[in-house]
């Protein structure tokens, strides 16, 4: 289990640096968004992005779910080439079909979203850029499940940098607005899919289709397709909302709040999980597979507080040097409150072992609950409090998903976590977000208090969190990397 521990911590940084990278060039376009993108059109930008993050999920009907599933177990009776044949197939195909549709309704949709026909063309491209996006999924499945980071890494940050260029050329040059940025994504979507069918795909398959294989598949994943609309509502719910109640203002503020959040999202905590779930499912034989879930729960709340406490004492000082537009700013008073609710979702991939392993139907129940709580609380919050209700709705919704999931991933799966240790964390980490957010003094006195904020929760968490064994363990683990980098 240390083995596997150590290597699930190699391979975050790996994809940690990798997200990194790929997180820096999009800072690059920070100055771009705030000089040549109004805040309603930002606001635009998000429900499309929103809808892409949305249709997305269901439109495979759970085939990569079930790829994810069963890639080890067709790897040990080889049959994987025809199973990844049928399944990357069925994904194309499916997707094809139920995405046509929209094609030929992207005026009614732009009417229903906007109140005007006017962003049709912006409906079309985002189309598009849904398809590619499902389909590069299963190649970077593949990449992830073969312990391939640096090659995952590598052709993320390509499509995001060819995304990049020509998303400066329209956006600069060609002042085509939001439509130039849709147009650099899809760009990049489809060289990169191009590069994977060649090299990724073509390579491990074998031409034959098998309905049985896909009916396996679908099988798996379908219950998580159904879960997964329940989620999107819960997680998209309040752009729509504030679209309905708010201003496009308030959706832009909000959704730039929650970029400058999602960046300890990607590079740390999807980092962990895309390091961990082939570890989750690879283990599931094991002996001690509980004690490895429980001790992975622990260590992930553990080291995502600290990085959340620490990015948000430090990131905004160097952020508003490339704000332009200053009304963007309004929208940062929501990174404390995302960051929180990103930590606490990430749980989820711990937590919800018992579910992917024995049942994924108890999802539906979670995923759907969730979601009409969220839009109750959206509902009420939204028109009082503005984005910052939203921000709220969100927090106390992930709160009670991951309660949900993790009481019903018991249910099927015994698994005894550290609860009383990471509830205390997250009372640390909420008072120290408390703290850093009320400071308002001149800077020198301002960045002591940061500095003490995180000693005082680093011994905290030492003394009063982690046991004898624990700390011996990280004592060895920093003497280890002090003679290897010192």
């Amino acid at each position: 289990m240390k083995a596997e521990t150590r290597k699930i911590g190699k391979d975050t940084l790996i994809y940690g640096i990798g997200n990194a990278l790929n997180k820096l060039l999009g800072f690059i376009l920070i100055p771009v968004y705030t000089s040549y993108i109004s805040l309603n059109d930002f606001g635009v930008l998000a429900v499309m992005e929103t809808s892409v993050l949305f249709l997305v999920q269901l439109l495979h009907l759970g085939i990569i779910n079930g790829h994810q599933r069963y890639f080890f177990l067709r790897k040990e009776d080889n049959t994987y080439p025809s199973f990844l044949f049928s399944n990357y197939i069925g994904t194309i195909a499916f997707t094809s079909i139920l995405i046509l549709p929209f094609f030929f309704l992207n005026g009614f949709i732009s009417q229903i979203l906007f109140d005007t026909v006017d962003y049709n063309r912006l409906i079309i491209l985002t189309l598009a850029i849904i398809f590619f996006e499902v389909v590069n999924i299963i190649p970077f499945q593949i990449l992830q499940f073969e312990n391939k980071p640096i090659a995952y890494i590598a052709q993320s940050f390509a499509k995001l940098l060819i995304s990049l260029f020509v998303t400066l050329v329209l956006v600069i040059h060609y002042k085509l607005g939001i439509e130039g940025i849709l147009w650099g994504r899809l760009a990049g979507l489809m060289l990169l899919a191009l590069y994977q069918n060649i090299t990724v795909i073509l390579k491990r398959i074998e031409w034959k289709f098998s309905f049985s294989e896909l009916k396996i598949s679908i099988g798996y994943g379908f219950p998580i397709i159904f879960s997964s609309i329940g989620y999107l509502i819960f997680n998209f719910s309040d752009v729509y909302m504030l679209n309905e109640l708010g201003t496009k203002a308030d959706v832009g503020m909000y959704s730039f709040g929650f970029k400058i959040a999602n960046f300890v999202n990607l590079i740390f905590i999807q980092s962990l999980g895309i390091s961990y779930l082939p570890s989750m499912f690879a283990n599931e034989k094991d002996e001690n597979k509980e004690s490895f879930y429980s001790k992975m729960l622990l260590f992930y709340s553990l080291a995502i507080s600290f990085i959340v406490l620490f990015f948000v004492i430090s990131y905004k000082d160097v952020l508003l040097l490339l704000i332009q537009n200053k009304d963007y700013a309004l929208g940062l008073v929501i990174v404390p409150i995302i960051s929180m609710g990103f930590l606490i979702k990430g749980m989820n991939t711990f937590t919800n072992v018992g579910i992917l392993l024995k049942n994924t139907k108890l999802l539906i129940w979670s995923s759907f609950s969730t979601a009409i709580l969220n839009i109750v609380l959206n509902y009420f919050l939204i028109p009082k409090y503005g984005f910052l209700g939203a921000a709220y709705a969100t927090l106390i919704s992930q709160i009670i998903n991951t309660s949900l999931i993790t009481y019903l991933s018991n249910k099927v799966m015994r698994i005894h976590f550290a609860w009383s240790k990471i509830i205390i964390t997250l009372l640390f980490l909420g008072i120290g977000l408390v703290i850093n957010e009320s400071l308002n003094f001149n800077l020198i006195i301002n960045y002591t208090v940061k500095v003490l904020i995180l000693i005082v929760f680093s011994v905290s968490i030492y003394t009063l969190v982690l046991s004898r064994a624990e700390r011996i363990l990280i004592g060895e683990s920093l003497a280890k990397l002090k003679k290897r980098f010192l």
